[in-house]
């Protein structure tokens, strides 16, 4: 079945430029500037079909498949991401457990089907930078608007890490609190399966997307997830509950 994804600049197009093709143009214009891309885009398609000079020899020519990417992101009208917004009064907050960070979002996008993600733009060991970014689904289907939560996990060595993020309203920096939790390899089901056959009882189910609460005596653990994250939440003595068992042995 062919894919009708659209092409869009931060995904498609910026990924194929090197660094180094982005140095030795600078002199003319910028590469990785959306702007300055689709103010070249026909003199840089006429490069690239070898229709107005030779391929650089520090290059070489690009293969035939991303040229033709280009040209179906030049016909569909230099598409780029769109940046999301974080609902009002929840928003971004961001965690530290050890060395780990973790850092949320949340927000409505205007209907089921929209991806929504944390995109990282910048990182150095004292900072993280995102732009908060949504995707339509295609075609654009009719229907209500639906919660998101977008996430992101990172070490962190520094102790004093700040974090940024660009929405639709603007920059936030995001402030990061101290935690207890764990970020877990391995599928939500299987997770969910193994705390319940530990014995954890799960205490509220479904009272938010992607998070449950699980109950063991008066240790409370709570499982954030999605297709590609799982994290849970709890103070040290329910971790270290959840970290003691054998049947952990394997995913920890």
């Amino acid at each position: 079945m062919a894919d009708n994804r659209v092409p869009r600049f931060e995904l498609h197009i910026k990924p194929l430029i090197r660094l180094l093709d982005r140095d030795k143009m600078l002199g003319w214009f910028d590469l990785y500037s959306y702007e300055q891309v689709v103010l070249n885009a026909k003199g840089i398609r006429q490069v690239l079909k070898g229709h107005a000079m030779p391929p650089p020899a520090w290059g070489g020519p690009w293969p035939q498949e991303w040229i033709d990417l280009f040209g179906r992101w030049v016909d569909a009208g230099f598409p780029r991401l769109e940046l999301a917004s974080v609902a009002a009064g929840a928003g971004y907050s961001a965690a530290r457990s050890g060395s780990q960070i973790s850092i949320t979002a949340r927000g409505r996008v205007p209907v089921e089907g929209y991806r929504v993600w944390l995109d990282l733009t910048s990182v150095s060991p004292d900072h993280r930078a995102y732009n908060l970014v949504q995707e339509p689904p295609i075609p654009v289907p009719v229907g209500p608007d639906r919660t998101f939560v977008a996430r992101d996990q990172f070490d962190a060595a520094a102790s004093d890490v700040t974090v940024t993020v660009v929405d639709a309203n603007g920059s936030h920096v995001v402030p990061v609190a101290a935690a207890s939790f764990l970020n877990v390899p391995g599928a939500p089901t299987m997770i969910r399966e193994q705390i319940a056959i530990q014995g954890w009882i799960v205490s509220r189910k479904g009272h938010v997307d992607g998070l449950e609460q699980f109950r063991l005596g008066e240790h409370v653990l709570e499982v954030e997830y999605d297709a590609a994250f799982t994290q849970i939440n709890g103070n040290v003595e329910a971790l270290a509950i959840f970290r003691s068992q054998d049947k952990f042995s394997k995913i920890l």
